[in-house]
């Protein structure tokens, strides 16, 4: 993945804010994307050796095969870790220590999905 040309479209975008400029660089946004989209499935993957919960899973007792089943995998509840940029583009020092701070956020998650555990979409 390369974080340069995500931060490279990202920095363009922001002096050309302008609807003529990103229909003129929608091949940029298009590249930049697929490389965040890289970005997160590494996280994810990286992640997923330590919490299996957190790769893309229809909570039990769901049909995994029900046409809206996707929905059921977004959640409500997040935290935030602040990043720099500078962080951000030296990808072998970035994956391990964004690791560190999902594990450091695991605790409150697993709390959560505990207090949620028998919870029950009313039915209509």
């Amino acid at each position: 993945m390369n974080t340069e040309l995500i931060f490279k479209y990202l920095s363009d975008l922001q002096e050309n804010n302008n609807r003529e400029w990103y229909h003129q660089h929608k091949t940029e946004y298009k590249e930049a994307n697929a490389q965040f989209e890289a970005l997160v499935q590494e996280l994810i993957l990286a992640l997923g050796q330590t919490d299996s919960s957190i790769i893309q899973n229809v909570p039990a007792g769901y049909d995994q095969e029900h046409p809206q089943a996707a929905y059921l995998k977004y959640k409500s509840w997040y935290l935030e870790y602040p990043v720099k940029d500078e962080e951000l583009l030296d990808i072998e020092t970035f994956l391990p220590k964004m690791v560190q701070i999902f594990e450091a956020m695991k605790p409150f998650n697993d709390y959560l999905n505990h207090a949620l555990a028998d919870f029950k979409m009313p039915t209509r």
